[in-house]
């Protein structure tokens, strides 16, 4: 499960998913990117924007690995390396603190 940061802080957004269920933190506010009809540029927040990056790091991570890593394998991975623990999103929503 990802959840969302406010973008460039450690602070989680007011909406994200939350607690011990969250896998990994990502940015997801005020993300740029093309709507529906390929037509316009527009700001979004929330969790599908910050599952997004964390799904482009997890595919790196993985095109890394030679073949055996699994997906959660490679989250793992990521965590391990790239992580900041023990973060401002720890007490209110519980779970380990790693962005």
């Amino acid at each position: 499960t990802v959840g969302a940061l406010v973008t460039g802080t450690d602070r989680a957004w007011f909406a994200s998913n939350a607690g011990a269920c969250v896998d990994v933190w990502a940015p997801g506010t005020r993300l740029r990117g093309v709507f529906a009809d390929f037509d316009s540029v527009a700001a979004a927040s929330g969790t599908h924007q910050a599952a997004a990056i964390a799904a482009g790091a997890v595919a790196t991570e993985l095109g890394r690995a030679d073949g055996s890593q699994t997906a959660d394998g490679a989250v793992r991975q990521l965590r391990r390396e790239t992580s900041t623990r023990n973060v401002a999103i720890g007490g209110a929503y519980g779970g380990e603190d790693a962005i």
